[in-house]
């Protein structure tokens, strides 16, 4: 995320837990500094049985250090490694992700709470509309038809599910081709 993006999210009052990624160099290289010169503030960990999956998650958080991270980054105060482990079916898996947050919070169980929570929503929104909606083989090429055409879909399941479809395939399928069903999920009374 740009550091402009951040500034205008501190600026409008708000503040921010974002993903560092790999190629945001400089950050990625720096929070990795800190992560091994500084100490822990905090750490959670939670183990569950999920779906015949055995996941591992543990947090842990850090004080952001000028010495590894540029000012640049307004009002950074927290640096977050995530460690997720487990087994998937009979595949073992590990992955580690970084995040950098304006708040001062110093217990890891907030945060690992916070971004489980975004994960959520964005895997409920995103599976959906790739796999239902095959949005990433889409071949439109023109932008803006594009970010139309991902906002009705969102729009559409939407709907969906504020009548009580938990089953989006399931949803699609009732209402494919038939506008008249349509007309009374949107609350549109027959003439």
């Amino acid at each position: 995320m740009p550091k402009k993006t951040i500034e205008a999210i501190v600026d409008s009052g708000n503040e921010y837990v974002i993903q560092v990624k790999s190629n945001q160099k400089a950050l990625f290289s720096g929070v990795e500094k800190t992560i091994r010169k500084t100490g822990i503030i905090n750490e959670y960990e939670n183990k569950e049985v999920n779906k015949g999956r055995v996941e591992n998650r543990r947090v842990r958080i850090y004080k952001y250090d000028e010495r590894y991270i540029s000012k640049e980054w307004k009002n950074l105060n927290r640096i977050i490694e995530v460690i997720n482990m487990g087994i998937r079916g009979s595949n073992k898996y590990f992955e580690k992700h970084y995040y950098v947050s304006s708040l001062m919070e110093d217990k890891a169980d907030v945060f690992a709470k916070g971004i489980r929570e975004h994960w959520s929503i964005e895997n409920n929104l995103h599976r959906v509309k790739d796999v239902f909606q095959n949005e990433d083989n889409s071949l439109i090429v023109d932008k803006r038809i594009a970010a139309n055409l991902s906002l009705i879909k969102s729009i559409t399941i939407s709907l969906f599910r504020l009548n009580g479809y938990t089953s989006i395939k399931r949803a699609l399928e009732r209402f494919t081709n038939r506008v008249s069903d349509c007309s009374e999920l949107m609350g549109i009374k027959s003439i």
